[in-house]
């Protein structure tokens, strides 16, 4: 597996979190568990636990598996991971949250997730010239 393939890995991570966070369904359930976890923290909690903790720590193995492989130079693979996927959502979701917007575009979407890879990799990538050395 080359760079290549973790930049399309991290796409495709990305472009799925967002795809699905921003569902008029999931923005709903997001509102209504904010509403309640105030009163009932043990909901926010698992909620918390079972979706966002969940993918972060998901994600943070194969970034374990990434950094074994020598394609990336990742001290904290979970902060890094955490790090992704505020960069991928983070905006677009608030906005939504908030009734900034309403829908957002497959476009929209798109350059959220170029962003993110971006951004990732030229903090945490290594460079493949690098590597060969």
């Amino acid at each position: 597996m080359s760079n290549d393939d973790l930049d399309a890995t991290l796409r495709a991570i990305g472009r799925g979190l967002l795809q699905m966070l921003t569902r008029p369904d999931n923005v709903a359930i997001v509102r209504m568990v904010i509403g309640v976890s105030g009163k009932f923290p043990a909901i926010g909690r698992a909620f918390h636990e079972a979706g966002p903790q969940f993918g972060q720590e998901r994600l943070a193995a194969y970034l374990d598996l990434q950094v074994a492989a020598g394609r990336v130079k990742i001290t904290d693979t979970k902060l890094a991971a955490s790090n992704f996927l505020q960069l991928s959502h983070s905006e677009i979701v608030k906005a939504q949250l908030f009734c900034v917007i309403e829908q957002i575009s497959e476009a929209e979407i798109e350059r959220s997730i170029e962003n993110a890879v971006d951004i990732f990799m030229r903090i945490y990538g290594v460079d493949q010239q690098n590597q060969r050395a």
